[in-house]
């Protein structure tokens, strides 16, 4: 009688099951040190990127120092990574306004005021209040330097522009006697130069003279108009109000000059005009 064939116990026979639940431990530790390792590599990248930058700016690299806040920002500021990177975001938001910041002022010392101006808005923009309130501030300073440095080149029109927006920035500052002062010499200027052309064009520059005695009458430019050319242009500015046939500007302008400076020899000139035979009446 053959003997029969001896099973081990259903117990002992199931490696199988054991390598099985060992592949399934391992793939999920892999996929927890994956997990890991991309945080930490986007980390040290980061912040690798965030020293290049500081040390761009402190170097005066500023567009460096920007590409570099800006990558740290692409790599620490998304949603992804914000939770575990936002620090480093936070800083490479931080370094960016202040760069924006100090390459404005540099570039507004340089001369280059279109540029500077695109940098300290950026400043503003972003919305961190330190840093908005000094580029302000310091908006006020480049349009009142820009304002100056057009008039210095007889760009009139747009250097009174320029100095117009100063009080968009600081309208109770200490620049307001400043922008004020410039705006009174480049009226008085302006007006200057219209008498200066070939022919004179002495009705543009009696406009000025107006602003001028209108707007800041007790500025040194207005009471030094007052005493000489004032009166002078609004006499010829009323003989070229006759000859384009604009009669009653040119009373006007001759009735104003009587009234306003009749013991000059101007006022005495336009007085005559006005009662002569062949009146201003056209």
């Amino acid at each position: 009688m053959s003997q029969a064939v001896q099973h081990a116990p259903a117990g002992q026979e199931q490696p199988a099951p054991r390598q099985g639940r060992t592949r399934r431990l391992v793939a999920p530790l892999g996929i927890v040190v994956l997990l890991l390792a991309i945080p930490g590599g986007a980390y040290a990248f980061a912040q690798n990127q965030l020293s290049r930058a500081q040390a761009a700016e402190a170097a005066g690299s500023y567009g460096q120092a920007l590409n570099s806040y800006a990558t740290v920002e692409s790599v620490a500021g998304n949603l992804a990574t914000r939770l575990l990177l936002g620090g480093l975001a936070d800083r490479a938001e931080a370094g960016t306004t202040e760069t924006h910041f100090l390459w404005g002022v540099q570039l507004k010392q340089q001369g280059k005021f279109d540029e500077s101006e695109a940098q300290l808005r950026a400043t503003v923009r972003s919305g961190i209040t330190n840093w908005a309130a000094r580029a302000n501030a310091a908006l006020a300073d480049l349009f009142l330097a820009w304002g100056q440095s057009l008039v210095a080149k007889q760009q009139f029109q747009a250097g009174i522009d320029k100095y117009k927006q100063v009080s968009a920035f600081g309208p109770t500052g200490h620049l307001s006697a400043s922008t004020d002062s410039g705006l009174a010499a480049a009226y008085a200027d302006y007006a200057q130069w219209y008498t200066r052309q070939q022919p004179p064009d002495y009705p543009s520059a009696l406009a000025w003279y107006e602003e001028l005695a209108k707007d800041f009458p007790d500025s040194p430019d207005a009471k030094q108009a007052q005493a000489s050319a004032f009166p002078d242009t609004l006499y010829n500015a009323g003989l070229a109000f006759v000859q384009q046939l604009k009669y009653q500007q040119a009373r006007d302008a001759m009735t104003e000059l009587v009234q306003n400076f009749p013991k000059t020899s101007w006022g005495t000139q336009a007085n005559v005009a006005l009662h002569a035979s062949q009146t201003l009446t056209g």
